[in-house]
């Protein structure tokens, strides 16, 4: 029976340890170099209660990044056994993932929290939540990188145009009755004549 060097065999274990969680979170969820740049969903995920009750009621723990699905990327998340639960706040699509991440890292820089093993967390108040949110739709319906407003159909627009054209003409037919209604003060002196001359008596 022989024996294995002991050293070696821990290296074994760790290889396999990093090829089983490579293929666990693939470059299909995350975006690989050659495709960071490709069109994918940007999301905002908050660890619920992080930071307990105080500072949590005002402070919160959240992560901005890609991927490709992700609902996926959640999934993936709560499985390695978090000492919170994650909650997807927001998810966009957008033409560049890489760029619109990069755009939104630089904004709230000042709140990143400094990790050995990622950059994408930050502590932002309940202000600076409304103002990501703010800044997601911005991005989602901006020309150059939201998708939902490149690939918007020209049916849309010629449904919406013809239901425009539909109230205005309701509209127009409505103002010649309006403008030929009889005044009422003219109702009124024709059916009781007699009331005018009893308020100029008075």
């Amino acid at each position: 029976m022989s024996m294995e060097n002991p050293k070696r065999l821990n290296q074994n274990r760790s290889s396999n340890f990093s090829s089983k969680n490579y293929s666990r979170y693939s470059h299909q969820d995350y975006g690989s170099r050659g495709t960071r740049h490709a069109p994918g969903q940007i999301y905002i995920i908050i660890a619920c209660g992080y930071h307990g009750f105080f500072p949590g009621c005002y402070l919160y723990r959240c992560k901005i990044g890609l991927a490709i699905d992700a609902k996926k990327r959640l999934k993936q998340l709560q499985s390695i056994q978090a000492p919170c639960d994650y909650k997807l706040l927001k998810i966009i699509q957008v033409s560049d993932m890489a760029k619109v991440e990069s755009l939104l890292h630089k904004q709230f820089s000042s709140s990143n929290v400094q990790l050995s093993q990622s950059r994408e967390w930050f502590d932002l108040t309940l202000w600076q939540v409304w103002s990501a949110c703010n800044a997601f739709k911005y991005f989602e319906e901006h020309p150059k990188y939201g998708i939902n407003r490149q690939q918007r159909s020209p049916w849309s627009m010629i449904a919406v145009t013809a239901a425009g054209v539909l109230i205005v003409v309701a509209v127009l037919q409505q103002v010649p009755s309006f403008l030929n209604r009889p005044n009422p003060e003219h109702i009124q002196r024709t059916i009781h004549p007699s009331l005018t001359q009893r308020r100029k008596n008075f």
